[in-house]
């Protein structure tokens, strides 16, 4: 790959957030690894990637991306999926994975689900109709990654597909349960007044 040939994975760019193609600036070979400069064809800033020499896998980024969520996600859940987030980019799998679920349990909580466990409230938010099967089965798969990865009694620990899936069904619940009732919500009031 010579200077400034597009990079052929794509990413989001930590800078601008847009998924886009960079182009290399520099690199070294450091042994196992090899280190990049890329520039994003969108905003052109700068970010370093460490590249395995064996498969050519991103192993690791920086300036990390800091997610923006959306604002009608409360605070407590946003927050707790931000601190999953963040764990993952570390390769803190189990915490990642513990995290999720606390974001999930908030938003169940915050959303008026009952009970003295998380299986619980998933189950009473599901009764209450609050939730659809398919999410009811989504919040408890986030659940269970987030048990792995919280109890050492367990026979295995969470891995990066896990962690990765927790934050996946955490966003997909949180669209759900806040993002799209808001911008249905901003929708309807913008055609009234139009």
């Amino acid at each position: 790959m010579s200077v400034g040939e597009p990079w052929l994975e794509k990413m989001s760019c930590p800078h601008c957030g847009v998924f886009s193609q960079f182009s290399k600036q520099a690199g070294v070979n450091a042994g196992e690894v090899m280190r990049l400069i890329v520039r994003c064809v969108s905003c052109g800033q700068d970010v370093l990637l460490t590249l395995s020499n064996e498969t050519g896998a991103l192993l690791d980024y920086y300036p990390r991306l800091v997610r923006a969520l959306d604002p009608s996600i409360p605070q407590s859940v946003a927050a707790a999926l931000i601190e999953a987030q963040k764990c993952f980019d570390v390769g803190a799998h189990n915490a990642c994975a513990t995290m999720c679920r606390r974001a999930v349990q908030a938003a169940v909580v915050e959303r008026g689900g009952h009970g003295d466990s998380l299986f619980k409230q998933i189950d009473d938010l599901a009764q209450q109709r609050l939730i659809t099967p398919a999410l009811q089965e989504w919040a408890h798969e986030v659940r269970i990654i987030g048990k792995v990865g919280a109890h050492a009694d367990e026979p295995i620990q969470a891995s990066p597909d896990d962690a990765r899936d927790g934050l996946a069904f955490a966003d997909e619940l949180f669209d759900h349960l806040y993002v799209i009732p808001a911008r249905l919500a901003k929708r309807r009031v913008d055609t009234t007044t139009t």
